[in-house]
């Protein structure tokens, strides 16, 4: 399916006279993220360099929600269901929630990653349980965080303490 936005849904510049069209592949470089997470979680770097996507990222939406707020007639409304869908008619405002999901997902993710490590998880329970729920995570953010709770209280031990 193919949605053609309408004449009356303009992009406006959100970043350096950038549009959600412009600015758009520039997103799409978290899944290295993910993969570095899923393949290497124990290597020395892999929470640094999965940083680098959400920072990019949140600075992305800081710039576009700025510009949104100070360039738009209407206030949106939050807290009806209808004013959720009218903002999200907008092209700018989807734009910029996806921007908002790329960062939690791949954040969520990052913790997920973090967590079984530290509890000592073997390789083999993180390829087979965490790495699905990495997966989950990416695609269906809550659904994945929710299976890897229900992993962690039944397969991991607690964390790790580390000696003084």
């Amino acid at each position: 399916m193919v949605l053609k936005m309408s004449e009356e849904m303009e992009l406006v510049p959100l970043i350096l006279g950038m549009t959600a069209r412009d600015i758009w592949p520039l997103i799409n470089f978290a899944l290295p993220a993910w993969l570095l997470l899923a393949f290497v979680p124990r290597w020395k770097w892999t929470q640094t360099l999965t940083l680098i996507p959400p920072i990019v990222h949140a600075t992305i939406y800081l710039f576009g929600i700025a510009t949104l707020i100070m360039t738009s007639d209407e206030q949106a409304d939050f807290f009806t269901l209808e004013g959720v869908v009218a903002a999200f008619k907008d092209p700018n405002v989807v734009f910029i929630g996806w921007v908002h999901y790329l960062v939690f997902d791949l954040l969520v993710g990052r913790a997920i990653s973090s967590d079984a490590v530290s509890r000592g998880c073997s390789s083999l329970l993180y390829g087979v349980c965490v790495v699905p729920c990495l997966f989950l995570t990416l695609m269906a953010g809550p659904v994945g965080f929710l299976f890897y709770l229900i992993f962690r209280a039944i397969g991991l031990p607690g964390p790790k303490e580390k000696a003084e």
